[in-house]
């Protein structure tokens, strides 16, 4: 259980930086 809550949080993590990531270029392109 806790290991499967481990990987749901690296994931969500990687998820989460790469949308931020996206959002922050977008933006700097402007």
């Amino acid at each position: 259980m806790a290991k499967e809550n481990m990987v749901v949080a690296l994931i969500d993590s990687v998820f989460g930086g790469l949308l931020y990531e996206l959002f922050y270029w977008s933006e700097f392109r402007r």
